[in-house]
């Protein structure tokens, strides 16, 4: 959803480790505009009608990709990662993302909830709906892949800062608490690393490292 007067802006600083700076933004006249994103749509009928200062354009292609200087990572057009490539090495890997939800069992003693998982069987799929809006940003520092689902929310981002965030795919999630049925939603990755049984994540699995 777009807001015409609520705007992200994003820059790029060097901040020395435990340090404390702070920015002060100022209205000029006088200086050059700073740089907008560009919003991509699939869908004519998703764009909105006033999107102020910033470029819109419809996306032609049924697969997208979102580059910087070391990755390239391929969508289709319901919002799923494709592929993965690293432009350094020249290595490709084969990388599907699914939003998919369980049931919660009626026959425990405890239902699911912050630290119990209890399905009541396998996972199902969660169908692109009516109500699906799916949208890319493209801007000097961040470029973003956004899924706005009537169930959930994702984006995914990249970075073009010349440091080493750049080897990184950000991925964040939302979820809507209006639904009146009891799931499990979950996000879920196939991919063609060979690693067997070993990953690596804190503590809480907020962070996953294959």
């Amino acid at each position: 959803m777009m807001e015409k007067q609520l705007f992200e802006l994003v820059l790029l600083v060097d901040i020395e480790a435990y340090s404390l700076k702070e920015y002060t933004l100022h209205l000029s006249t006088t200086q050059k505009s700073c740089s907008l994103v560009t919003l991509e749509y699939f869908n004519e009928k998703d764009k909105p009608l006033d999107v102020g200062p910033f470029k819109t354009e419809i996306i032609e292609k049924k697969i997208v990709k979102l580059t910087n200087r070391l990755l390239s990572v391929s969508f289709s057009k319901t919002g799923s990662i494709l592929s993965v490539q690293h432009l350094k090495h020249e290595e490709k890997v084969s990388f599907t993302s699914d939003a998919i939800f369980y049931g919660t069992s009626a026959q425990s003693d405890h239902n699911s909830g912050a630290y119990l998982f209890i399905p009541d069987g396998d996972a199902h799929e969660i169908p692109m709906g009516n109500h699906d809006l799916v949208r890319l940003q493209r801007g000097s520092l961040v470029n973003r892949f956004e899924i706005l689902h009537e169930m959930y929310g994702l984006q995914y981002s990249l970075t073009n800062t010349n440091g080493p965030e750049d080897n990184v795919i950000e991925v964040g999630a939302t979820t809507h608490l209006n639904m009146n049925r009891d799931i499990e939603l979950a996000l879920r990755f196939k991919t063609g690393i060979q690693n067997g049984d070993e990953f690596f994540t804190d503590l809480n699995g907020f962070q996953v490292f294959f």
